[in-house]
């Protein structure tokens, strides 16, 4: 089976996963939305673009736990919004946001169809636009796309030699 190897680091991640009103969570790992995300931006496809849930169903994640950071909480304050009924709200929003940082994962990612697995490929090498780790403001620190792999299963992929475990703070 093959498998595309991506690292997903950076000074801060956000992996969503059940974000409620002005509050914006992260899960402890990438979640495979996330990631798919994260492809469907370096393959050119905007949010609404049904390819994405093509990209989905044809794909299976595994992930591997490097580094699992910290969850970091952002206060941050929203101004002067727009209401529903189209006037300006002028009162203050507060928006707790949270993050992972210093987080460093491994994922294996195998697509059931060739053409589609070498798209992916091609395009996590030379995206069509800049990835990010969840949201827009957590950029990558390593390139994401790391190989491509041959092994039985993802849990042999991602043990193999050639992806050593990375911390971004080594274990006392």
């Amino acid at each position: 089976m093959k498998f595309i190897i991506l690292r997903l680091e950076g000074p801060i991640q956000s992996w969503g996963e059940r974000s409620y009103w002005d509050e914006k969570d992260t899960a402890n790992i990438p979640t495979k939305s996330g990631v798919i995300g994260l492809i469907a931006t370096c393959l050119g496809l905007k949010r609404d673009d049904l390819k994405i849930q093509e990209i989905y169903d044809k794909t299976t994640l595994s992930i591997r736990v490097d580094d699992r950071g910290r969850i970091l909480r952002d206060y941050q304050t929203i101004e002067n919004t727009m209401r529903a009924d189209g006037k300006i709200n002028e009162n203050m929003i507060v928006s707790p946001r949270f993050y992972l940082t210093e987080a460093s994962f491994l994922c294996a990612l195998s697509v059931s169809e060739e053409q589609l697995f070498k798209l992916i490929e091609e395009k996590l090498k030379c995206p069509e636009w800049t990835p990010y780790l969840g949201r827009k403001c957590c950029v990558p620190s390593v390139p994401i796309y790391v190989g491509t792999i041959e092994a039985k299963d993802a849990k042999r992929a991602l043990s193999d030699n050639r992806f050593p475990i990375r911390y971004y703070n080594e274990p006392a």
